[in-house]
């Protein structure tokens, strides 16, 4: 079976990927650069019209490609071109894994991912939508970004490992269209305070740890946990084992 990733060399393509091969996929990747060969073809949402030619020999769509910078144009217009051409292609499912929360939360990242999820269930194509909590990746990358590590006061989140997150992606995507299906999160609450620390020792990063109060909507739907969910998905590691396990 072969199976199409948008975005498969970034953050969650390059975990889905091997995913996706250890089940026996025929895997093809979209990159925003000119390629060649059969495993990857040419895809850049926030400039090109999608042709259905991308989607040849294609039975599955895993949509990861996003850019959080430009979600308007990316993961709204990009999605929408990207469903039309699948359908006149005829692909059989599409996969998107999006973001808890987006429903109740005034961030314009996930009014974006939103706004996808809304585009691919009018779409008339196959398709099952799952959101997940925050990679480990995610919040590692704010720490390691700047002079400083950064936090920002009375956030806590319930980071899941995107390893797990792709294994799950990758069963879903050899399935059979499922609609909107459960969300998945982490396997605990994590203060962004200890995060910030336990990164710290991890890495021995000499940064300070600077405390950032925020205020307004989006801050307190940030406190207000909107972007939680009782759902903990099997096999998830927690934020201080990951850590370690990035030593290696």
């Amino acid at each position: 079976m072969a199976i199409l990733v948008t975005g498969g060399r970034g953050t969650f393509g390059r975990l889905l990927v091997p995913a996706l091969e250890s089940l026996g996929a025929d895997v093809i990747v979209t990159t925003r650069s000119e390629t060649t060969g059969p495993s990857q073809r040419t895809l850049d949402l926030a400039r090109s019209e999608v042709s259905p030619t991308l989607f040849e020999g294609v039975s599955a769509v895993v949509h990861a490609a996003t850019n959080p910078s430009r979600p308007k144009k990316v993961d709204v217009d990009g999605t929408k071109r990207l469903l039309d051409a699948a359908a006149t292609a005829g692909v059989e499912h599409v996969v998107y894994l999006s973001i808890v929360g987006v429903d109740n939360h005034p961030f314009p990242y996930y009014r974006a991912k939103l706004d996808a999820e809304r585009h691919i269930e009018q779409s008339g194509l196959g398709h099952s939508i799952v959101r997940a909590t925050q990679f480990h990746e995610f919040l590692a990358r704010i720490f390691a970004t700047g002079p400083v590590t950064v936090r920002f006061t009375g956030f806590e989140f319930q980071v899941i490992d995107g390893a797990a997150v792709a294994s799950h992606v990758a069963q879903i995507a050899l399935g059979a269209p499922g609609g909107r299906l459960p969300d998945i999160g982490g396997p605990q609450t994590e203060t962004m305070q200890h995060m910030a620390e336990s990164w710290k020792r991890v890495t021995e990063s000499r940064k300070p740890i600077i405390p950032i109060p925020v205020a307004g909507k989006i801050a307190t739907a940030f406190r207000e946990r909107r972007h939680f969910t009782p759902n903990r998905l099997e096999g998830s590691r927690t934020w201080d084992d990951w850590l370690r396990s990035q030593r290696h």
